[in-house]
């Protein structure tokens, strides 16, 4: 069979469509008759996602389900790592240690009913040890609530007061109701978030509202950590109280990220260093200044020292003197009582009522 090949042109005939972009005003300047493309809305899952993004997490820990699914699809498909579990508990138990070694807030999503009750131990731990975790969880749509939906998660079947509202648990919790409480929830997280201490937030959104439409433009999200002012006169008040004799200090967990200040504060004046069990690594224990761990597991060092060598007065830094810190162990009240550094006033003096406690509400190297 004879073919033909099709000749193309030398030259192809000059065209002004570039010029026609650049003077174009509207699309149907451009190509009469064809409109804007028009940019689908975000649904809640996504624009939640996206503001979880701006916020800077990085990891979601949790176990999928139905009623979380438009969610967790979500997160699969954006920058955030998710990690799946075997069991809600060592999701969120997880998500705890992962902010502690990133210092990044952390997601846990769970499904309804089982699926939440199922981390709060985890996320107990979270409220507890200052982590900063935001809770994901399904909840049944209204439409379907008081009708025995499966797993239904709603006033009908569980409690609503500490779940789904704030308090010993959550700093901050809410149930979607309408997709119009994505930007009041959006504020209220970074506000959260920014706090010095720990942030624990749950958010229960429905499946029906997970894949609703935004119809309103969300704030844009700052996380400028707020620090606790010392005054002058307290921390030459300090100063006073901490000259007038021999000192120890007491590092907490909460010290971490003051290693160096804590060191050169110990060299520059002598004071001899111990630290709660969680604390250990915070400051060198071949340092010969270092007299051991208190509390559970500690050393009998640091009760020989405080009978043998016994400081006038202890500042504590980032611990709050706990049970398993302590064992609130009276030989380890000086005579001229703590100097309580912690970014939470409620802490300073609980542990030791008894003790003179001089409070400092401040992070431990300011």
């Amino acid at each position: 069979m004879n073919t033909q090949a099709t000749l193309l042109p030398s030259k192809l005939p000059a065209t002004h469509f570039p010029l026609a972009i650049e003077k174009a005003n509207t699309w149907s300047d451009v190509l009469p008759g064809l409109s804007k493309p028009q940019v689908a809305p975000l649904s809640v899952s996504e624009a939640l996602v996206k503001t979880l993004e701006q916020m800077g997490v990085k990891y979601a820990f949790g176990v999928s389900g139905g009623a979380i699914a438009p969610l967790w699809a979500t997160l699969q498909h954006s920058s955030i790592e998710v990690l799946h579990f075997r069991h809600e508990a060592g999701a969120a138990f997880a998500a705890v240690e992962a902010y502690f070694a990133s210092g990044n807030p952390v997601v846990v999503f769970t499904t309804t009913g089982p699926g939440i009750t199922n981390a709060l131990t985890g996320l107990l731990a979270a409220r507890w040890e200052g982590a900063k975790v935001i809770f994901l969880s399904g909840a049944t749509s209204a439409s379907q609530r008081g009708r025995q939906a499966f797993q239904e998660t709603s006033t009908y079947t569980m409690p609503h007061a500490g779940l789904f509202t704030s308090g010993a648990l959550f700093n901050y919790a809410t149930t979607f109701e309408c997709s119009s409480q994505l930007a009041e929830v959006s504020i209220r997280l970074a506000l959260g978030l920014a706090r010095p201490d720990g942030f624990v937030a749950h958010l229960s959104i429905p499946t029906a509202i997970q894949t609703s439409s935004v119809k309103t433009s969300l704030p844009g999200v700052s996380l400028s950590h707020a620090q606790a002012t010392v005054s002058e006169d307290a921390i030459a008040q300090c100063a006073s109280l901490l000259s007038q004799g021999p000192f120890a200090i007491w590092v907490g967990f909460g010290a971490r990220k003051s290693a160096a200040a804590i060191r050169q504060l110990a060299e520059k004046t002598g004071a001899a260093v111990m630290c709660s069990p969680r604390g250990k690594g915070i400051f060198p224990e071949d340092h010969p200044q270092f007299v051991g761990v208190t509390g559970f597991g500690g050393h009998a060092s640091v009760l020989k020292y405080m009978q043998e060598q016994p400081p006038l007065r202890t500042l504590v830094l980032g611990t709050r003197l706990s049970e398993l810190t302590s064992f609130w162990n009276t030989l380890m009240i000086p005579s001229g009582g703590f100097i309580h550094v912690d970014i939470d006033p409620e802490v300073p003096g609980t542990a030791y009522p008894e003790a003179v406690t001089f409070s400092i509400q401040s992070e431990a190297e300011l």
